[in-house]
């Protein structure tokens, strides 16, 4: 009942230093409440490939808001890109996981022609906000390595 109910509130923050009002009006009391929120770090991941490498990358799913551990779920529909929660383990085009959890994602070019590819990743709760991982995958046709000098002064 005391959420949004606060009358002529002026302050911007709250105890915790997050900003009010969240909602129409400002909660009664000290604190503001804040729904949790899912987090995904980095929220951009490219990675540079050939169609004879196949390339897995990691991200961190957490939860901002909450000391709770939040169950979630990632998606994908880019045939190219599969998803697990181990760098080992069943990918598929949809995983689960709980907050602080890494999310891997596996990039396979093979028959795709050269360019780049882009797809965004949701991922869900029902008990938290979302959010959106945006994937990007550069196939090229072949990577050359060079090996410069390094000179410290």
């Amino acid at each position: 009942p005391a959420l949004d109910q606060a009358i002529g509130s002026a302050l911007p923050d709250d105890i915790d230093g997050q900003r009010r009002p969240y909602g129409d009006a400002a909660d009664v009391g000290a604190d503001e409440y804040v729904p949790p929120a899912l987090t995904v770090t980095p929220q951009v991941l490219g990675t540079l490939v050939t169609s004879r490498t196949n390339t897995v990358r990691s991200v961190l799913v957490d939860v901002q808001y909450t000391t709770r551990v939040i169950n979630w779920e990632a998606t994908t529909t880019a045939p190219w890109l599969s998803l697990s929660l181990s760098d080992s383990g069943d990918w598929g085009n949809q995983a689960f996981g709980q907050s602080g959890e890494r999310l891997y994602l596996a990039f396979d070019p093979t028959d795709l022609n050269p360019g780049v590819y882009e797809t965004d990743v949701p991922i869900t709760s029902q008990e938290a906000s979302p959010t959106t991982l945006h994937v990007r995958m550069v196939n090229a046709e072949q990577i050359f390595t060079a090996n410069l000098p390094l000179i410290l002064r």
